[in-house]
């Protein structure tokens, strides 16, 4: 889902103005944010939004995406949008640990939950795909992370034996599973002598 835009002609050309105060061309430019040159094109004219994941990568690289959406430099605040930081584990090796989003935004996709315990992660796996693609940028709830607590099936951000993942967990009679999107998912069992091997980092509540 791309970002709500109030000019998009005027992003469009400061992000085009980004890329070429940082010397890159737009292949360039878009092997860092994860799209093909045509779609860098496209972000650049006008024709499509950015979404969130993608200005995440950029702004790793140097792009301003405060001056992008407001035309000023970071330093100042913007009226209407707030600052999430990342889930540790849960974004890219290098680049920011927060974002700037519009706060309509957040919270009309978090619900009733509180913005102060919202975070943002990327989807690393292929797990939950077409429900949240891979590389999604995802909202997480870090009040929703004790075992005894879960909602039965509901989506959850975690590692398992270290290895960060987001899929549904379920409660069985003697162990609990994570399991995949759809039917005949792939499914991985976690018993009683393993439980502490299954981190709860919180739960998906949003997905942008």
């Amino acid at each position: 889902m791309g970002i709500f835009m109030d000019d998009v002609a005027q992003i469009c050309a400061r992000l085009r103005e980004e890329r070429v105060r940082l010397g890159m061309s737009q292949q360039d430019f878009a092997e860092v944010g994860g799209v093909s040159r045509k779609t860098q094109s496209a972000y650049e004219s006008g024709a499509t939004a950015p979404d969130v994941a993608y200005l995440v990568l950029v702004s790793a690289r140097g792009v301003d995406v405060q001056y992008v959406f407001s035309g000023k430099r970071e330093g100042g605040e913007i009226a209407g949008h707030i600052e999430l930081e990342a889930l540790p584990g849960f974004g890219p090796t290098e680049g920011p640990t927060t974002i700037l989003l519009p706060e309509f935004l957040v919270q009309r996709k978090i619900g009733m939950a509180s913005i102060a315990s919202i975070r943002w992660a990327f989807n690393p796996s292929r797990a939950m795909e077409p429900e949240i693609e891979r590389h999604q940028l995802v909202l997480v709830d870090v009040t929703q992370s004790q075992l005894s607590d879960l909602i039965d099936g509901n989506t959850y951000a975690y590692t398992l034996w270290g290895r960060p993942d987001i899929r549904r967990v379920l409660h069985r009679r003697d162990h609990w599973s994570v399991v995949g999107f759809g039917k005949g998912a792939e499914s991985t069992d976690v018993y009683k002598d393993d439980q502490s091997s299954l981190e709860i980092f919180g739960a998906v509540v949003g997905v942008l």
